[in-house]
């Protein structure tokens, strides 16, 4: 007990800046301590982290990190409106597309061709934030460049951003929805500006590497100029197919 009362004595007259030296040692002491603690707590939250990372990489990792798709898509009688009643008496669109890509990235090249509009090629760059391909649910984003043509108005040359989704209810049936928006920009030998959107949504069947689908699609453009603007309307839908390698 004198002992001790000793150490208590010895410790009060200290200077109050050892005393501060003294109780730094010892937070810090603790603080190291329960930085390399080990609780069952710990264990356990640290093992959920890591089976659900495992889940993670399950559902979106995959032994073939190679892809490649083509695939075409058509639309007989697909409405074109000009904001004065629909343009032409027949319009038909064909869709064509060839994809690769490797891991999470890829390449998606298209070709539009729609009578009594004009036509359009697409580049895109997309990646893959989920899914482990194109044939499992996923969401792909991708930046774009296309060159357009519209018939008696003029070439444009522009970039676009946008988004893909697809979710599968079976391993054989599945939903996918896409969205467009494309940046303004001038034409080649004109003042009209162009800019604009394009959304869609439908439903597929996966029978092994072929997929039927059939996709309903709706994109607005906005012509802008000084004199004359004009909004153009293109909706209907696509019946078509694809085939995965």
């Amino acid at each position: 007990m004198s002992k001790l009362l000793i150490l208590i004595l010895l410790f009060v007259s200290l200077p109050a800046h050892s005393i501060e030296g003294v109780y730094t040692v010892i937070i810090k002491k603790q603080q190291e301590k329960k930085r390399t603690q080990w609780s069952l707590a710990d264990w356990l939250g640290t093992k959920k982290k890591i089976a659900l990372m495992d889940q993670w990489l399950a559902l979106n990792s995959s032994k073939d990190m190679f892809e490649m798709a083509v695939g075409a898509s058509m639309a007989n009688n697909y409405a074109l409106e000009d904001g004065t009643g629909t343009m032409g008496l027949k319009r038909d669109l064909k869709l064509y597309d060839l994809s690769f890509s490797y891991s999470i990235f890829g390449l998606w090249l298209l070709s539009d061709e729609s009578s009594q509009f004009g036509n359009s090629r697409d580049a895109r760059i997309f990646v893959r934030l989920l899914g482990s391909s194109g044939q499992s649910t996923g969401l792909n984003l991708f930046y774009a460049y296309r060159s357009t043509k519209i018939d008696g108005v003029d070439t444009f040359k522009q970039g676009y951003y946008g988004a893909t989704f697809t979710l599968y209810l079976f391993s054989f049936l599945g939903l996918d929805a896409s969205l467009e928006k494309y940046l303004k920009q001038q034409g080649e030998t004109t003042s009209y500006q162009l800019e604009g959107e394009r959304t869609a949504w439908g439903t597929f069947i996966d029978v092994g590497p072929v997929r039927l689908f059939g996709q309903y699609f709706n994109q607005s453009l906005k012509l802008n100029h000084a004199t004359t603007p004009r909004n153009l309307k293109r909706s209907g839908t696509l019946f078509g197919l694809k085939l995965f390698f």
